[in-house]
């Protein structure tokens, strides 16, 4: 049993829908787990559709037309016009339709994983009837039935035992039969059979998921990159492909920043020591990065760059207001906001954290009790493995805000690169 996980820019067009068809024909040689994200940047459209829901704006309908027109004219292009995909899609978009013509649920976490969810489900039907009229022997499945979550909305956390369960109970029953098996990456459902997800990008997630419920021999996660490299190679035109990487590193890379997997990736199949692959889709043949038990002895620059962020200097707004680190990390938790870097003098204490749509409520709180000084739209970068020469490049021309140095990890907050 092997797992893959296809991202939205695998299936984002008509030949790239193709080619991971003619990847699944190729490599699926064994009885295959195959997680699909959304398409392309559907999940951004859905996105913009929610917010036009929960704000009750004009744009709706636009919004609606567009994610509707999008994934007609990618069925007009790969199927007859008989296919009876068109009535399965047809029926999505009525039951979205009764959605966004519904009060908004004041919980407006809940509204997006309702809404936003949807892009899988649409992506996974139009692969899975791709695939079967390719030849392929395919069942499609409802991740919904299977990854059971609490009700923290665009957070889930797993229900490990009830999802296990579920996980053998309706693969087990449909494998034998039906070597390959489609689902859904990203979104889950809790108990109440509510729709939740598991974090933006948590397709990856999903992916290991299903690898430690099924005990799988190995994860392939296909991505427009050959493998892991030591920086974003959109932003650094010297990073370099790494061939293998231990679960640890990798679990460090994914927390200071690295954007190729899930920090959450991780933890499941590393339990269950089962390897993953980093392959192309692009170039499928090629081996990709392995990332195991066992890495290299020794590890080159490792760079990796969290954009958007908010750097934060707070300090007592009184004497009988100390400085304490549980109530700080408490009213950080409660607007689900993660602190990236933390930093402690005498007297200050310096945050560095994402920016997000909670960011004026959790100003709001703060200012209770700290003086808070802030900036926006800076960069945290970590380097793990530093040398000097790396480093001089790195701050060469810019404007350090904080910066942090030892043996292994190199840290500093930036205006810009």
């Amino acid at each position: 049993m092997q797992v893959f996980k296809f991202g939205g820019a695998s299936i984002a067009n008509i030949d790239r829908i193709k080619n991971v068809a003619k990847i699944i024909t190729e490599k699926a040689t064994s009885p295959t787990i195959i997680v699909v994200s959304a398409m392309g940047k559907m999940t951004n459209a859905l996105e913009k559709l929610n917010a036009a829901y929960v704000s009750k704006s004009e744009k709706i309908n636009e919004d609606f037309q567009y994610i509707k027109d999008f994934h007609y004219q990618l069925v007009d292009a790969l199927f007859e016009s008989s296919h009876q995909i068109r009535e399965v899609l047809n029926d999505h978009f009525v039951e979205m339709e009764w959605l966004l013509e519904e009060e908004p649920n004041p919980n407006i976490d809940y509204c997006y994983d309702q809404i936003v969810s949807m892009g899988e489900i649409l992506s996974t039907k139009i692969v899975f009837h791709y695939l079967q009229s390719e030849g392929l022997s395919i069942k499609w499945l409802d991740v919904r039935d299977m990854i059971r979550t609490d009700n923290q909305y665009r957070s889930a956390g797993v229900d490990w035992d009830a999802t296990t369960k579920a996980i053998k109970h309706n693969i087990g029953k449909n494998i034998e039969n039906l070597p390959l098996i489609i689902t859904q990456g990203f979104i889950a459902g809790s108990s109440e059979n509510f729709t939740t997800t598991l974090g933006r990008e948590g397709s990856d997630f999903t992916a290991s998921i299903f690898a430690y419920a099924l005990d799988a021999s190995s994860v392939t996660v296909w991505k427009d990159v050959p493998g892991i490299m030591t920086a974003d190679p959109s932003l650094f035109d010297d990073a370099r492909f790494i061939p293998s990487l231990s679960y640890t590193e990798i679990l460090e890379m994914a927390d200071a920043g690295a954007k190729v997997l899930h920090p959450k990736t991780m933890r499941p199949i590393q339990d269950k020591s089962i390897p993953l692959h980093v392959k192309s889709f692009l170039d499928p043949d090629t081996k990709g990065t392995l990332i195991s038990d066992q890495g290299p002895a020794d590890y080159p620059p490792l760079i990796m760059c969290k954009t958007q962020q908010v750097y934060m200097n707070l300090s007592p707004s009184s004497f009988d207001k100390p400085l304490h680190f549980d109530m700080l990390f408490e009213i950080f938790k409660r607007y689900n906001t993660s602190i990236n870097h933390i930093q402690r003098s005498a007297i200050n204490i310096y945050v560095c954290f994402d920016e997000n749509r909670q960011f004026d409520a959790l100003l709001g709180e703060l200012s209770q009790w700290f003086n808070c000084q802030h900036q926006k739209g800076l960069t945290l970068v970590n380097i793990r493995h530093p040398n000097e020469a790396t480093i001089l490049k790195m701050i060469d021309g810019k404007e350090t805000l904080l910066e942090q140095k030892s043996k292994q990890v190199y840290k500093a907050i930036f205006k810009s690169l």
